[in-house]
């Protein structure tokens, strides 16, 4: 396993894992992201892919709400993917939360 940011979040007590589809409607864009702040106000950190869609929704919400996420990625660590989602990844390092994934990390 290959980690990049805050190891300690891994540790937390309570992981929701937030996922859904890719191509979302925009009722369920905005449902998960609400859903996210919900999360944040009941302490408990999220844990979603990096794709587009729900994925992004889950930790777009979760960060506006001031909460530290965790994605789990389909490739390395050092390459993220899709390319539009390279800004969220960095504000998920930088608010506290990490990246994982199974690939070595290029």
């Amino acid at each position: 396993m290959f980690v990049k940011g805050n190891v300690q979040v891994l540790n937390s007590k309570y992981i929701a894992g937030l996922i859904g589809s890719r191509n979302s409607q925009p009722w369920a864009a905005k449902s998960i992201r609400h859903l996210a702040h919900t999360c944040v106000d009941s302490s408990v950190t999220v844990l979603s892919g990096l794709a587009l869609g729900c994925d992004t929704q889950s930790h777009l919400g979760y960060l506006e709400a001031g909460g530290i996420t965790i994605a789990i990625l389909g490739n390395g660590i050092e390459n993220i993917h899709p390319k539009a989602n390279h800004k969220l990844a960095e504000t998920i390092l930088t608010s506290g939360g990490c990246l994982i994934s199974e690939y070595s990390p290029n």
